[in-house]
């Protein structure tokens, strides 16, 4: 699991994640589209993998 974290918010979530982001910002925003960027990057990766298989 993953969280995209910010101290400013508390986000008990972020004690479960196993790699965890930090983003130095105190609106909510930026760290949710930090969060839609890696979740989109993720499922880019595993569908290229998945086409490459034979």
């Amino acid at each position: 699991m993953k969280a995209a974290i910010n101290k400013y918010f508390d986000n008990k979530l972020s004690t479960y994640g196993d790699i965890n982001f930090y983003v130095p910002s105190k609106k909510y925003g930026p760290v949710e589209v930090l969060h839609q960027f890696i979740c989109h990057y993720i499922l880019d990766v595993l569908l290229m993998e998945r086409k490459q298989r034979p």
